[in-house]
């Protein structure tokens, strides 16, 4: 594919703390990524995101093209599903990081969900699109719903990842 740009993911490292803190805060990301109320849980929520690496929680930093771009893993406090990427890095990224992560995580040990502001359509299709390619069905494997202005995802514990 022409354009695709080079995407992996890397373990949390020490070096990551200011990248993860300075990105979580981004106030850019209120009403794209998260409401106004997430977005003061943030300043809780994105150092912990830190300290994941030490309770061995399946979190990566993505890195497009040799540059941190941002993160994918499990929300410190909730536990849900989360991810998200700097504006430069957008462009079909998101899904092959979300994909591998899913591919690395499945199956999970309890029902995991994940949660994308309603008019936020093009992060609803990169997670449909990224379960639905670890060979997930909708309606069997995970369930698909809208929740007080959101978009809600929940994949079922056990589920195995079938690619």
């Amino acid at each position: 594919m022409p354009n695709e740009r080079e995407v992996e993911l890397r373990p949390i490292s020490a070096r990551d703390l200011p990248f993860l803190v300075r990105s979580g805060l981004d106030r850019e990301r209120v009403g794209v990524q998260y409401g106004a109320d997430e977005y003061r849980k943030q300043y809780r929520i994105a150092p912990m995101r830190f300290f994941n690496k030490l309770t061995r929680t399946q979190s990566f930093i993505i890195w497009v093209e040799g540059q941190r771009a941002g993160y994918v893993g499990l929300n410190p406090l909730s536990t849900n599903i989360e991810y998200y990427l700097q504006p430069w890095a957008r462009g079909g990224t998101g899904g092959r990081a979300l994909s591998a992560f899913l591919q690395r995580s499945l199956p999970f040990e309890v029902e995991r969900s994940a949660f994308m502001i309603g008019s936020n359509e093009r992060s609803q299709a990169v997670m449909r699109s990224a379960l639905v390619g670890c060979g997930l069905v909708s309606g069997v494997d995970f369930e698909e719903y809208e929740i007080d202005g959101y978009r809600g995802f929940t994949v079922r514990s056990g589920v195995p990842n079938r690619t």
